[in-house]
């Protein structure tokens, strides 16, 4: 019989298959912008057109280091990462709630945090104009649709989920810090390390990739929207300068933005929690349907949980997580620390 990689296999990653994903998913994206070095040595621009391109190439470097990882660990992609799962309208509802309460419930602490930087030195250098229309739609499959898939079938569907056989509360933290670093970008260090939190959390809430994945758009989605309609205001032109918070209204703004984010956090909780308590009704729903004899589901039903129990590995696989996870930590924490001092340059 031919092996099926979207649905024979073991049902679940482990965390060491989340390791290798991890470790993998860096050569993958350093492969791609040796290449990108090499197109630009011979003479070919990098201009805004390649760029584009190439960003669109390391996001599918995301998705392809999943099927690596489920091929060499001989695991079924569709339910393993749970994308095969559907979210309901009540769940999409809850998602878009969730976007907007973490988006603006956490601007006012990430503005605390870049005007930390700014304070000490730091320019930030992601600036991004949305004035044309073509720039709005490109912009919005670029950097809302396809991150929002590709970013979230590795972070969520591998490395969340397979952490989640070795500790579920460090797998929220750990695929957070991971998907933080990844961004590369200092000033957004903050909103990424939240989001990715409210990711993990929701994603174990309902049990979908598309849960998160809907939410990752959205939060892409509506930063880009708002940037458009600001570009529409007429603004008197002036000298760009990069202006200073005095310290005395920083720590005032920093007491403010500590507030939001704890009230955000609460309510952003809340709402999980009744996601959580509406799966869990809809899993002791199906168990009964189960037992009442038809022996089939019966089957499917146990073999579903059997699938998402923790799976033995052994002291090494243990220590080869250890090993892979720490070398792309390290590497992701340079690729940081690097972007930091260029902003103080």
């Amino acid at each position: 019989m031919k092996y099926n990689i979207f649905r024979d296999g073991k049902k679940t990653f482990s965390h060491t298959d989340a390791s290798v994903g991890e470790f993998v998913y860096i050569i993958v994206e350093n492969l791609i912008l040796m290449i990108l070095s090499i197109l630009v040595g011979l003479g070919i621009p990098r201009n805004a057109t390649v760029s584009y391109v190439f960003s669109f190439l390391i996001e599918l470097g995301f998705v392809a280091t999943v099927f690596i990882a489920a091929r060499a660990s001989k695991t079924a992609i569709l339910p393993a990462t749970g994308i095969d799962k559907k979210i309901s309208w009540k769940q999409a509802a809850f998602v878009l709630l969730l976007s907007v309460i973490a988006l603006y419930g956490f601007s006012p602490i990430t503005s605390t945090f870049v005007d930390f930087l700014t304070n000490i030195g730091y320019e930030s250098s992601s600036d991004l104009a949305v004035d044309t229309w073509g720039k709005y739609i490109l912009f919005v499959f670029l950097m809302a649709i396809v991150p929002a898939i590709c970013e979230e079938f590795l972070f969520r569907g591998l490395i969340y989920r397979g952490l989640t056989t070795w500790n579920k509360k460090a797998a929220i933290f750990i695929s957070a810090l991971l998907f933080m670093l990844m961004h590369g970008s200092p000033d957004q260090t903050i909103h990424q390390l939240l989001l990715g939190i409210v990711l993990a959390l929701l994603f174990e809430a309902t049990g979908s990739l598309w849960a998160p994945i809907l939410l990752h758009f959205l939060n892409n989605f509506i930063a880009l929207t708002m940037n458009f309609i600001y570009s529409q205001i007429p603004a008197q032109e002036t000298a760009e300068t990069v202006t200073k918070t005095p310290w005395g209204e920083w720590a005032l703004y920093g007491l403010y933005a500590l507030l939001m984010t704890a009230i955000a956090g609460y309510v952003i909780w809340w709402i999980i929690k009744i996601l959580r308590k509406d799966k869990n009704n809809a899993d002791a729903q199906k168990q009964q349907v189960a037992e009442l004899g038809d022996s089939q589901n019966q089957s499917e039903q146990v073999q579903t949980e059997v699938g998402n129990e923790p799976v033995f590995v052994s002291d090494r696989n243990n220590k080869l997580a250890i090993i892979l996870f720490s070398l792309a930590g390290v590497w992701l924490v340079v690729e940081w620390v690097m972007a930091l001092v260029q902003g103080f340059m």
